[in-house]
């Protein structure tokens, strides 16, 4: 017990700061690469001559890489995202949300200067111009290690570990061995299959697995916003110099959002219900969107959106920490959740590009992530009826 009590206390050293910078920057990259591939859609279809699925997939590719600790920046944002962790195991949820400051920022920005980049330098200058931005993804996994007050512990842990382990494999050995000579070598094989099965994260953490599609469709629906809204916009008839700019007022928008959500977490506020309320009233929006043309109507949905999208944004690790009872199992959720993540931006992008070709119309991309909204609304009522219903058992 003192053991638990002792890890679970937030690290002392100083470097938590710089691994929450890097977070932040990441973070910044992500969300300003997804924005500023939204200004640069319309030109990448007609120089490559391609579809926006095809597009979609291509322009998905930063984000899903990333998360599914492929190559390129996953090499940087995996191990941030689990070492914030180590470093913050009780106020993590609120200081993670800090980092993504970083999202809103990014989409503030980068759109801005790729668009001008793009009126000044064309084309090639402006991804040179981003990829030259992109480059501080080595700075921020260059500073990643462990909190040095919490290595001792750790590693003790670690040592234990490794002592059960090797008991239990000698023991395992001995069964195997026991069950070969009494002919029992099926039994023994779905016991060590029942045993794997266990193991796995949506097994040992069933409240994990019951949010895994709200984890899902929250990033299908947020990366594909990010691409699609300036297009979207652009669609409807309004200039691209000026369209760009809805990006910035959703990221403007989404700070407020977030400082509103940081203050309801210190509140103590139950986080599912925020997210419920967050889940309609996008809904709602991304149904209306395309109803007026006129850029004053625009720019106030993108401002919903974006106060309620950059909460939104919070419910993968938010829950994640929330549903996942024993802290040993945190890393591995939050790489189960990276990889859900990943997958969802990739879904987003390819299949939002795929209606647009269909259809032709934007409209009905949005109703799309509407109805998107709405399932994860139901999955996050669900898990909290089965959570309150679980307490209840407890307490009687």
């Amino acid at each position: 017990m003192a053991s638990t009590t002792t890890r679970l206390q937030d690290s002392k050293d100083l470097w938590r700061y710089v691994i929450a910078l890097s977070k932040f920057t990441l973070m910044f990259l992500d969300a300003g690469l997804a924005k500023s591939f939204g200004v640069l859609l319309p030109v990448m279809i007609t120089r490559y001559n391609t579809d926006y699925k095809t597009m979609g997939i291509i322009c998905s590719m930063p984000a899903t890489l990333a998360y599914l600790a492929g190559f390129g920046m996953a090499l940087s944002f995996l191990p941030v995202y689990v070492t914030l962790n180590d470093y913050f195991p009780v106020s993590f949820i609120f200081y993670n949300t800090m980092t993504l400051f970083g999202l809103t920022l990014g989409a503030f920005c980068l759109p801005v200067i790729v668009e001008r980049s793009l009126e000044a330098y064309g084309q090639r200058g402006a991804f040179l111009i981003l990829g030259g931005i992109c480059l501080n993804a080595v700075a921020c996994g260059a500073v990643v290690r462990p909190p040095t007050d919490l290595s001792e512990m750790k590693k003790k842990e670690e040592e234990m570990k490794r002592e059960g382990q090797l008991i239990e494999d000698s023991t395992g050995s001995s069964l195997a061995t026991n069950s070969v000579q009494n002919m029992e070598t099926s039994s023994g094989c779905a016991k060590s299959l029942l045993k794997r099965l266990k193991s796995l994260i949506f097994f040992s953490e069933p409240k994990f697995g019951l949010v895994t599609p709200a984890v899902f469709l929250t990033s299908y629906v947020l990366y594909a916003w990010m691409l699609f809204l300036v297009p979207q916009a652009e669609w409807l008839g309004i200039e691209p110099s000026r369209a760009v700019f809805l990006s910035s007022i959703a990221g403007i928008s989404g700070i407020f959002g977030r400082i509103l959500f940081l203050v309801l977490v210190r509140w103590e506020l139950n986080p599912t219900l925020i997210f419920v309320h967050c889940c309609f009233i996008c809904s709602v929006s991304f149904f209306v969107l395309t109803l007026k043309a006129t850029y004053v109507y625009q720019a106030v949905n993108a401002s919903i959106q974006g106060f309620f999208m950059f909460i939104l944004d919070s419910l993968p690790h938010t829950l994640t920490k929330k549903t996942v009872r024993r802290q040993e199992n945190i890393s591995k959720a939050l790489s189960t959740m990276c990889i859900t993540s990943g997958i969802g931006a990739l879904f987003g992008d390819l299949l939002s590009g795929l209606i647009f070709d269909v259809t032709g119309s934007y409209t009905v991309v949005f109703m799309a992530f509407g109805l998107a909204e709405i399932v994860i609304l139901v999955n996050l009522l669900v898990s909290e009826i089965f959570d309150r219903m679980n307490r209840s058992n407890v307490i009687s």
